[in-house]
């Protein structure tokens, strides 16, 4: 009887243990296993739905507009004078603009609704050099989304910026834009290393952290300084980058556009050519040095903790 009681009891444990998991599991997976069951409530064929959508197509762009900041104009650059320009910068390119963060916040955009950067410049009329996207496509045509892997800096060391390419950009158009981007979380560690690890090869540099611009993009910066008459720097980060370079008298505008989601994209061309006057203000202060910065004397790393 003793033996039997003793049974009994390990049941009622297990059966406890195997219900309060699957009540963790439930609460974490309910979105998911009620459209399972139940389906959306949606339908996606619907008037209400299709004008829904756009609707709100149109908000994501209104919000790019108002959000996007313009973080300098010097020499009245922008609105530009041209609509031929040249792109640089693999984050520039379909597989390397950012659209979307990482994490549990961030938005799901689909594919057959995405705006790239190309196509919303393409969008507002504007033709940039194919060359240098070619180039970029061939270095790395990878589409990594929004996986840790995009955490390694993609940049072409200064030997694919030969004499023949330069010349031919130099030819198409006096004036170069030039692409940044940063995807990062809230926390440290992985997703906001104190190091930059780069790819195809390329060497690990410790003296630089991640929030900085890494030695390629400073020589594609020096590069493009150099060439061009017109410099406009886009910075396509979730987090606020490290931004002293851009006081160079030689980069005469630079916007920071976030990231800008479905279409927000759109709302970069309309800024460059002046048809979108951006009001946008930064939401945090961008530290010219986040040496300097008061809470960096307070840093602790405790796991991936702060």
């Amino acid at each position: 009887m003793k033996k039997a009681k003793i049974v009994s009891l390990g049941a009622i444990i297990t059966i406890a243990g195997v219900l309060i998991a699957g009540n963790c599991v439930a609460a974490a997976y309910a979105p998911m296993i009620t459209t399972f069951l139940a389906g959306t409530g949606v339908n996606f064929d619907s008037d209400e739905f299709t004008e829904a959508a756009a609707k709100s197509d149109e908000l994501a762009q209104r919000i790019a507009e108002e959000g996007i900041v313009m973080l300098k104009n010097n020499d009245s650059v922008l609105p530009l004078a041209t609509k031929k320009v040249n792109v640089f910068g693999w984050a520039a390119t379909d597989q390397g603009f950012l659209l979307s963060g990482i994490g549990s916040g961030s938005s799901t955009i689909s594919d057959s609704k995405k705006v790239t950067f190309l196509q919303a410049l393409r969008d507002d009329g504007f033709e940039y050099n194919q060359q240098l996207i070619d180039m970029y496509n061939a270095y790395d045509s990878t589409d990594y989304g929004y996986n840790s892997s995009r955490m390694k800096l993609i940049e072409p060391d200064q030997s694919y910026y030969n004499n023949a390419l330069i010349e031919n950009a130099r030819d198409f158009s006096d004036t170069a834009v030039v692409v940044l981007s940063r995807i990062a979380g809230e926390n440290v560690g992985s997703e906001i290393p104190t190091y930059q690890t780069k790819s195809h090869g390329q060497t690990t540099d410790n003296s630089r952290t991640y929030l900085e611009i890494s030695t390629e993009e400073e020589a594609l910066l020096d590069t493009v300084k150099e060439n061009f008459a017109k410099v406009v720097v886009i910075v396509n980060s979730t987090n606020p980058m490290q931004l002293g370079f851009v006081n160079d008298y030689r980069i005469q505008a630079c916007l920071d556009v976030g990231i800008p989601g479905q279409s927000g994209t759109l709302a970069i061309g309309r800024i460059l050519d002046g048809t979108v006057n951006p009001s946008g203000h930064l939401t945090d202060t961008y530290a010219y040095d986040l040496t300097q910065e008061p809470s960096f004397s307070n840093y602790l790393r405790n796991g991936n903790n702060i």
